[in-house]
């Protein structure tokens, strides 16, 4: 295996294990349009505990409201009305606004 594809390999493992993880139930969902001033077209979350992942909000996390990821919108919004525990993984590398980072996965806690 030449050293680019080793290269690539770890550097894609590292992203996947650098996710950081939050739990517990959403307590509010605030959904904001693509004129929206500061955070355009993101799905804002919070969970009760809140996050707690350097460099990102304690309080707020959002998915970015694209199709690619309608599917997270879709699940966030089913453990909303459910009220389901959630377990979160936050992109720290992606901010939306300041120090709010965005979602890059969501999965059921039990």
């Amino acid at each position: 295996m030449n050293n680019k594809v080793v290269g690539i390999i770890f550097f894609s493992l590292s992203l996947v294990f650098s996710s950081v993880q939050a739990a517990g139930r959403i307590t509010s969902l605030n959904f904001k349009g693509p004129d929206s001033p500061d955070t355009p077209s993101i799905i804002q979350i919070k969970i009760e505990g809140g996050y707690n992942v350097a460099g990102c909000s304690p309080t707020f996390a959002a998915i970015r409201s694209t199709g690619d990821r309608a599917f997270l919108i879709n699940f966030a919004m089913f453990a909303y009305k459910t009220q389901e525990p959630i377990s979160i993984e936050i992109n720290q590398n992606d901010k939306y606004y300041l120090d709010r980072c965005t979602i890059s996965g969501i999965a059921n806690v039990n």
